[in-house]
This record gives structure tokens, sequence and C-alpha cells, in this order.
């Protein structure tokens, strides 16, 4: 029993420097961890806020324009929600706001041409049979 004590106190002895070994081997992971996470976090605002920069210029894009930013954008996003294993909610937000602006831009083109094209036409009153109205 003694020598089992006296072995375990060898054993004691590499098992301290095994543990400062293991735990230098998990302070790296999570020191990798948080520089990966500090990284995509600094990704996602620095893309988002580009983004926001950029709004009034995007509003102006063709469709295919539009559909190309959509695509490249949301498709960094999914790869930076995989890397990072956190959902983007910042960018995601920026990307929704960024595609109403479109939206909203092409509404207001649309319906400007629409009462043109209405002002433009020329309307005559006519005589309507009773039975038709």
């Amino acid at each position: 029993n003694a020598t089992m004590s006296s072995s375990g106190g060898g054993g004691g002895g590499n098992s301290s420097s095994g543990d400062a070994s293991a735990r230098s081997s998990q302070h790296a992971p999570s020191a990798t961890a948080a520089a990966l996470a500090a990284a995509a976090d600094l990704s996602e605002k620095s893309v988002s806020e580009l983004l926001r920069l950029r709004r009034e210029a995007h509003s102006l894009v063709s469709f295919d324009g539009m559909r190309r930013l959509w695509d490249t954008s949301l498709t960094f996003t999914h790869r930076l929600e995989k890397f990072s294993g956190r959902k983007a909610y910042g960018l995601r937000s920026t990307l929704l706001a960024q595609a109403k602006s479109f939206v909203e831009r092409k509404h207001e083109a649309n319906m400007s041409a629409l009462v043109a094209a209405l002002d433009s036409e020329r309307w005559v009153q006519c005589n309507v049979s009773a039975e038709r109205q």
C-alpha cells in the first residue's frame, strides 16, 4: 500500500506536468475559438456597415444587380454562420432592409410610370347604355 502511495505520488508528479500541458492545450483551442469568434463578429459588422453605407446606391441597381448582391451576401452570411456556429442576425437584418428599400424604390418608380401613362392617355366621354352600366 505504501508502495502504491509512493507510486501514486510519483505518478502525481507526472500527472501534474501532464495537467499543465493539458491545460495549455485546452487553453489554446479556447483562445483560437475566441479569436475566430471575434473575427466572425468583425466580419459581420464590417459587411453590415458597408451594406448600410451603400443602401441608397443599392436601391437604384437593376433587378439582376440586386439579385446578385442578395445571392452573394446571403452565401457569405451562410458561410459566416457555419464558420462561427451562430446566427448573423445583424447581417440578416441589414440584408432584409436592403431588399425592402429596393422593393420600395421599384414600387415607387412603377407607380410613377403608371400615373404618367394614365395621365398621358386621352380620355373621351362616351354614352353607355343602362344595360352595360
